[in-house]
Order: C-alpha cells, then sequence, then structure tokens
C-alpha cells in the first residue's frame, strides 16, 4: 500500500522517480548518519512539486525512518528486483533495471543535504 502511495505522488512530480530510485536516494541520506531536512529531500529526489497529501508524505516518511532503522542495525537488505541476475547480469545492468536505478538514487544525494 505504502508503495503505491509513493508511486502515486511520484507520478505528479516533475522528476518522477521509479520506486527504486527514491529508496536508493533514501538509503543513501540513512547512510550519512546525519538528520536531513525532510524539505530539503523531498525537492531533491522529486522537484518543485505542487502539493502532497498527508498519507503521500506518511509513505515517504516511514520509508525514511525505515531505511534510516535498518541502515543503523545493519539490518538493510537490497531489495529482491535489485539483485543481480546469475544466468544475465547483463540485463541485471541496463539503465532502466531496477539496481542501477537504486544506486542512481544511493548516490545522488547532494553536498547540500548535509548541511
Amino acid at each position: 500500500m505504502a508503495r503505491k502511495t509513493i508511486l502515486a505522488f511520484s507520478q505528479n512530480t516533475p522528476h518522477q522517480p521509479d520506486y527504486n530510485y527514491i529508496e536508493g536516494f533514501l538509503v543513501g541520506l540513512a547512510t550519512l548518519g546525519t538528520e536531513v531536512r525532510v524539505d530539503k529531500w523531498l525537492v531533491n529526489i522529486f522537484g518543485d512539486y505542487q502539493s502532497i497529501e498527508r498519507c503521500q508524505l506518511q509513505a515517504l516518511m516511514d520509508l525514511s525512518e525505515q531505511s534510516q532503522v535498518t541502515v543503523a542495525e545493519a539490518t538493510y537488505k537490497l531489495p529482491k528486483q535489485c539483485v543481480l541476475s546469475k544466468s544475465d547480469m547483463a540485463k541485471s545492468l541496463d539503465e532502466g533495471a531496477p539496481l542501477p536505478k537504486f544506486c542512481n538514487g544511493f548516490i545522488s544525494w547532494p553536498e547540500y543535504c548535509i548541511k
């Protein structure tokens, strides 16, 4: 349910990131070990969106908190769809595949988020 809620919000934003990118971004922020203001990362992930419903914001906050907890406890696991295929590794690394999207999100947080 939360995934659908997040995707519904994403589709109405300028950047329209997919769920793997969003999760990667939030896991990347969690690895900082520093609190980052929500308004900073929301705009960075989605662009200058017009509005966000309360349930959408709550779903994003829940995903962010879950990422922070699992990273802090060293229990985070890469989503199943992001695991490399043993039979076709190249396909798993195609630009549109889940793993590259996750990785792009993970490495895309800018320096101003940590100021």
